[in-house]
């Protein structure tokens, strides 16, 4: 108290010193100035002595700032540098913060020039500017330790001080004085969180004893060579002696596991680190200016920042406000979890530009908590009030970043649990009574504005395995020449993304699919009680001034109660480069691979350090995955091709060849509450409302690999102009009563859930490709029949024997000396299923399924289906639901045989094929649910070359399509006469191909269906 009263008199002293007494005495001392020229005092002081200042807060918290040496440098009348190379701020006897190498000064005015007119809405071109270096910056924040509670009593004693000096906020116009600009440089920023120590011992001790193992069993394996050795030589050993070996290795590896234990930090201290934070050399400038400066000014600037918030008519106050002009620039920025091998974040060469505005809302009466300052005798107590509403951030952000590397995965989700619960010790929660908001309502409540970046390659990678060491199973998402676009509630991505499945064989840097070119958007709808927007209106409470106790919440009209998302994909033709189409890549492991991540994905974490015991409630953690309540997909590619191989040799395969592919599919999330008696969390059911598919100018191959030349070769196999898919399920009637039928032909197929419309289908079945299909399913069927032996149900029928004794293979062909009535340890059920009629029989099913043959049958696998017959039975009044219609137009399906040349063509005008599903049946005392399939052909026709030949003439749509079904038998059809020989459109009738061809096609109409 005595110090700070006595620098506030020796302010005041100054500040009449250096006043002026009148107009006349400061003309006169300006002319005097204009005329001599002032020389100037430079005062340098050197402290080479430790330097300590300490601050007591209250009786458990207190702040000591120790400098070994320091160096202040004044030269008057403006330039000012205080350099010290060392400075440890310590918090309740805990190092928190140590700076090396700072030099904290002036600088001159038209320092900063220059990056001033990079920015052209300045309106100053020069101004004051101080610049903050420091060589190293870490903050190290030890486990357990609250350090929220010590940053709150710094502010509490700040506010406590303004308070007895009648300190008071002056109005912020644009005539107050105008801050001076910032040039911090910062080398090395290094933010740790400690991690707990038993975590770490349990960590290491785990990683020894891994090793350990592996380390024992080397040992082991060069006893047993010794000891065949030994027999090769020596013949047959005693048991006993072999036995008292294998009791020496056992008491030897435990004396070395023991010394390892006990030598385990002799070579370095424990790790401690949970998460950390590092920036390389970084770089930071705040420009003020005129423009930016002044309540009104910056409220103009917040507006036009976030144009999607509503701003109150009535004006609002603000407790702080500023804008300033931010260039940002650093070289290299990391996050790391624990020891992990794989950076959380890698951000390479990153450039960030802009204006910021910070913000604090001027709380309302219920939204200001009083706190008790701990003064100390003979004062005593004293009240300070504290303003609840958080301090927001309105960003206008352009950003150039070389690389951008992110990793995540069900894998990290219990260390970021612990990270979490390590930084509510840091960052103080809200003392509003509410419910704490999750992560994406922060986000919405704190940060505005718009944040573009563009980006030379981008990387996110997801972890496919549980292991939080794995550095090899990942799926990574690569973009390239990306361009991000951050506003609210919308994110939109634009450049080449490629998607490869990074694993440790030979199907490693796999690129799964390639999309040029594309624009990926998502589209968020937050769904809240009131305006999603609106966060002007969120006002926190404090616990005192509650208006009512019982389920309260502040954040009601904003918290969000679920989320519409809406994604779309969109790629374009590049004329550059029109072959870079987007494409992808399947291998039958691969598909597995994705089961991998699929599992990880739906990965149900555990609660980390919750419940009674750690004195922390087990509240529900909301994950945003359930979240949500509508999502809408939308695919748009101009072209797609896709390759589907067996294995990587490339034996047997699908290509295929697509034109314009556009999808759209809408989906609904419910969570339903399980009521069996046990806690549980909700079950969320994902439910489809609709899916539309377009696909024009599909084709696709059959591929095989010749076993002579060892090339691929491809053979056609099916080609369609249009193939579209429609599903709603609103059209799905689920009543007890069955549907009437209706008369008009066209609602009843309007009201089918699947809907199919292929049209000009040709498809080819040849030798080669019969081959190749039988061989892409029996690989199929071998894979599905191996996944499901070697799973764990195939263990349920089996039951190992827990007083089975187990002999060591190893001492089997030993004389047996020793004591009959000893007895061999018993080993663990577990190694006795590993090595015991389990794997042998695990063993014989692997080594089966090459040699032995497989039946396979079509019939089901249930209880026998029994076909109604009669037209009782099969009566169509009482659907209950059309599920599918298949429409097939002018489809041809080629059939060529092996023996001879030549080949049919089987084709149809229309086809059409129907599924529906009937009220249950009841027949012999049982009630059988009932489906019936209906299908219908329309102008059927048989068609075989006349010739001996191999090339394939495919029908013309005049010959297929007839409209007039009447005149079906006439022998002359108007626009089809010039390719019809012979007896025009009756059995027996020659087409011929129009393109005229070296070898001519003949083709004859064997039967006809009209």
């Amino acid at each position: 108290m005595c110090v700070l009263q006595m620098t506030q008199d020796i302010c005041m002293i100054q500040e009449k010193i250096t006043t002026p007494v009148g107009n006349k005495s400061e003309k006169l001392k300006r002319s005097v100035i204009d005329q001599k020229q002032v020389k100037e005092l430079s005062i340098t002081i050197n402290v080479q002595r430790n330097v300590t200042l300490s601050a007591f807060l209250s009786r458990n918290h207190r702040i000591v700032f120790n400098i070994p040496k320091i160096g202040i440098n004044i030269t008057l009348p403006r330039n000012v540098m205080i350099m010290f190379k060392e400075c440890i701020i310590s918090c309740d006897k805990h190092q928190i913060f140590i700076i090396e190498g700072a030099t904290i000064g002036s600088l001159p005015a038209n320092k900063l020039q220059l990056e001033r007119k990079g920015f052209e809405t300045l309106v100053m071109p020069t101004n004051k500017a101080w610049k903050i270096e420091f060589d190293k910056i870490h903050a190290v924040f030890p486990y357990n330790y609250n350090f929220a509670e010590c940053v709150q009593e710094v502010i509490n004693t700040l506010k406590w001080i303004k308070l007895v000096h009648k300190v008071k906020k002056k109005p912020f116009t644009i005539d107050s004085p105008l801050p001076a600009d910032l040039f911090i440089n910062v080398k090395e920023l290094l933010l740790q969180l400690s991690d707990d120590p038993f975590e770490v011992q349990l960590s290491d001790n785990y990683s020894l004893l891994a090793d350990e193992q592996t380390e024992t069993e080397k040992r082991l394996s060069a006893l047993e060579r010794k000891i065949e050795e030994l027999r090769k030589s020596l013949g047959l050993l005693p048991a006993n002696k072999v036995q008292e070996l294998y009791d020496n290795l056992k008491e030897k590896s435990s004396v070395i596991y023991t010394h390892r234990h006990q030598q385990l930090y002799n070579n370095g201290p424990p790790r401690t680190k949970l998460f950390s934070w590092k920036m390389v050399n970084l770089e930071i400038v705040a420009l003020a200016d005129k423009s930016l400066h002044g309540k009104e000014n910056v409220i103009n600037h917040m507006r036009e920042i976030d144009i999607s918030s509503r701003y109150p008519s009535d004006g609002m106050d603000f407790i702080t406000l500023w804008c300033r002009m931010i260039n940002c620039s650093l070289e290299e920025w990391t996050i790391h979890l624990r020891d992990f091998p794989q950076a959380m974040l890698d951000v390479k060469d990153l450039h960030i530009w802009g204006r910021l505005i910070g913000a604090e809302q001027h709380a309302h009466p219920r939204a200001i908590r009083t706190c008790r300052i701990e003064v100390g005798d003979p004062w005593g107590d004293m009240i300070v009030e504290r303003n609840m509403p958080p301090l927001k951030f309105y960003y206008d952000f352009e950003s150039d970043v070389k690389q951008w590397t992110m990793c995540t995965g069900a894998c990290w989700e219990q260390t970021l649990a612990q990270y979490n619960l390590a930084m509510t010790l840091i960052n103080h929660p809200s003392k509003d009574p509410s419910p704490n908001l999750p992560f994406w309502d922060k986000i919405r409540l704190l940060l505005h504005g718009r944040l573009t970046m563009a980006m030379d390659k981008m990387c996110w990678m997801y972890h496919a395995s549980l292991n939080p060491y794995n550095k090899t199973e990942m799926m990574d998402w690569q973009w390239t020449n990306l361009i991000l676009d951050w506003t609210t509630a919308k994110f939109m991505f634009n450049g080449d993304l490629d998607i490869y499945a990074r694993t440790a064989s030979k199907y490693d840097d796999c690129n799964l699919l390639h999309l040029p070119k594309l624009r990926f958007c998502i589209k968020l709808e937050w769904l809240c009680e009131g305006d999603a927007n609106n966060h002007h209106r969120v006002m926190p409470c404090a616990s005192d001034k509650v208006p009512y106790k019982e389920d309260y919440d502040s954040y009601k009209d904003f918290r969000s109660q679920n989320m519409n998302m809406s994604m779309s994909f969109e790629t374009k033709s590049s004329e550059a480069n029109p072959n870079n189409v987007p494409y992808c890549v399947f291998y039958a492991s691969t598909l597995r691979w994705l089961d991998k991540i699929k599992m990880c994905m739906t990965h149900v974490s555990r609660p980390t350090r919750r419940g009674s015991f750690f004195d922390k409630p087990r509240l529900p953690k909301l994950q945003l995955s359930r979240h949500f309540r509508n999502v809408n997909l939308s695919v748009n590619f101009h072209q797609f091709h896709a390759q589907y191989w067996m294995s990587f040799a490339k034996e047997h395969g699908v290509e295929m060849h697509r034109g314009e592919l556009t999808f759209k599919s809408g989906h609904n999330l419910t969570l339903v509450k399980i009521e069996d008696g046990l806690i549980h969390r909700p079950q969320a059911n994902w439910s489809i409302k609709n899916i539309n598919l377009n696909l024009k100018g599909a084709k696709m191959w059959l591929c095989c690999k010749n076993e002579t030349t060892g090339m691929e070769e491809k053979s056609y196999f099916l080609s369609v102009k249009h193939v579209q898919y429609d599903r709603d399920d609103n059209l799905m009637v689920e009543s007890a009563e069955p549907q009437q039928q209706s008369d008009d032909r066209e609602d009843v197929e309007k009201a089918f859930l699947h809907r199919v419309y292929i049209e000009d289908l040709k498809a080819s079945w040849t030798t080669t490709n019969r081959n190749t299909v039988f061989s892409l399913f029996e690989g199929y069927n071998k894979a599905q029949a191996l996944k499901r032996n070697l799973s764990s149900g195939a263990l349920k029928g089996y039951k190992v024997d827990s007083q089975t004794q187990a002999t060591p293979k190893s001492r089997s062909r030993s004389v047996s000396m020793s004591n009959p009535n000893s007895t061999a340890a018993t080993p663990s059920p577990m190694s006795r299923m590993q090595s015991g009629h389990t794997q042998n029989l695990l063993k014989r099913l692997i080594q089966e399924m090459d040699s032995k043959s497989m039946a396979f049958t079509e019939e089901p696998t249930g209880s026998h289906e029994e076909q109604l017959h009669g037209v009782a039975a099969c009566q169509t009044k009482d659907v209950i639901h059309n599920n599918l219609l298949v429409e097939l137009k002018n489809s041809q399906v080629m059939l060529q045989g092996a023996q001879t040349k030549g080949y049919v063509i089987v084709c149809a005008a229309e086809a059409k094929v129907m599924s529906c599903i009937h009220k249950p049946v009841w027949q012999n005392r049982q009630l059988k649910s009932k489906t019936t399939w209906v299908s219908s052909v329309d102008c059927m026709q048989y068609f075989a070359t006349v010739d001996n030949t191999d090339n394939v003439m495919w029908l013309e749509k005049e010959l297929l399509d007839v409209d007039d079904k009447t005149d079906c038998n006439l022998d002359v059809l108007d626009g089809a006469v010039a390719e019809m020989a012979g007896s025009g459109h009756s059995v027996g009738g020659v087409v011929t191909a129009r393109i005229p061809t070296p070898t001519p096609i003949n083709i004859g109409r064997q039967v006809g269906f009209m």
